[in-house]
């Protein structure tokens, strides 16, 4: 439907052409027909203008009957659609753990051994909590490193509880580096639950950094 919709608004001189051609035009040829008198005998109706033409304003009623009740359900099933997303973010916001990410230290400096506080700001269990493979970018994009340790010593959060955990890496002292890696855990209906980290440093001497934690 909302392609049609789309090729509708996309050509809407020749949907326009069409609709004049239909309401107007027809009629005027169906007028212009019966004023001009039959070459065959078998070619004469046996009807009269003001039936055929009401006739034609019948079957254009109910056409629009019909694309009226198209559009109905069709906009019934956009509804429905959205119901069942409010339904879905309801559902996981009543059973789903709420994880938040903050930045606390560097005990070598320069961003070395980086330390993090992972906490769950919300009531229900996050449980099976794991860290992912950091990496580390420069401002091209390219990876110049990727610490595969880190000191997380708890796999589970309850409701409000918190936890802290750092990566062993070595010193970052280039400016505009880009930092990921991804946090996992699941709720207490074993549903997986993914968040990304972004931490940008932009500059290293002044403790310069914007840290960004989404659900994925």
């Amino acid at each position: 439907m909302e392609k049609w919709f789309s090729w509708i608004i996309k050509h809407l001189g020749i949907v326009t052409a069409l609709l004049f051609v239909i309401i107007i035009g027809i009629p005027i040829i169906i007028h212009i027909c019966f004023k001009i008198s039959a070459p065959y005998e078998f070619l004469v109706a046996d009807w009269d203008s003001g039936s055929v033409l009401s006739y034609y304003g019948s079957v254009l009623g109910f056409l629009g009957t019909v694309i009226l009740s198209i559009l109905a359900l069709y906009q019934n099933q956009e509804i429905k659609k959205e119901a069942d997303k409010r339904s879905e973010l309801l559902e996981r916001t009543i059973h789903s753990p709420e994880l938040k990410l903050s930045y606390l230290a560097s005990y070598g400096g320069n961003y070395s051994n980086m330390q993090f506080e992972l906490e769950n700001i919300s009531n229900n269990l996050a449980d099976n909590i794991t860290v992912g493979e950091f990496k580390v970018f420069d401002k091209s994009g390219n990876i110049i490193d990727k610490p595969n340790q880190n000191s997380l010593y708890k796999s589970h959060l309850s409701g409000k509880e918190k936890l802290t955990f750092s990566f062993i890496n070595g010193k970052l002292d280039e400016s505009n580096l880009k930092l990921e890696f991804i946090i996992s855990c699941e709720d207490k209906f074993h549903n997986n639950l993914h968040y990304k980290a972004t931490m940008i440093i932009v500059n290293p001497d002044y403790c310069s950094y914007t840290l960004n934690f989404v659900r994925i």
